[in-house]
């Protein structure tokens, strides 16, 4: 079965606007990404700051915060020690990292740039309400 993008991923790359009846209803998320969990230590805890701010917008959802735990925890082990991180952890991060659209590949799939993120003006969009 082949790997199925989220509609919401497919929306921000424009794939509905020759044909808009394509779209389809995914499974909403309960809620954000949220808080880090209280049991990481505080160095996870800013791992996971860290990467919430830097993810592009709109992508992690409350059901990603497991995926999130797992690199989050591999990030801490591998900052504390590299020389003992082994190749299939090294193989284990970049996967969820990938899966939370974390490197140049996958952001390049959502369609939209680091710098477009950075240079949207929140206040735009009560700029074109007037």
């Amino acid at each position: 079965m082949a790997n199925r993008k989220p509609t919401n991923v497919l929306a921000l790359k424009g794939s509905f606007k020759k044909n808009p009846a394509r779209a389809r209803v995914d499974p909403l998320s309960a809620a954000e990404i949220g808080e880090p969990p209280e049991n990481l230590s505080d160095t996870e805890k800013q791992i996971w700051q860290d990467i919430v701010a830097h993810s592009p917008a709109g992508v992690l959802q409350a059901s990603d915060r497991l995926t999130l735990e797992v690199v989050v925890s591999l990030m801490a082990e591998y900052r504390a020690d590299k020389s003992q991180f082994t190749p299939a952890k090294v193989s284990v991060l970049q996967r969820g990292l990938s899966s939370l659209g974390y490197t140049p590949v996958d952001r390049a799939r959502l369609g939209v740039s680091a710098r477009q993120q950075v240079t949207q003006d929140p206040w735009a969009e009560f700029a074109a309400a007037k």
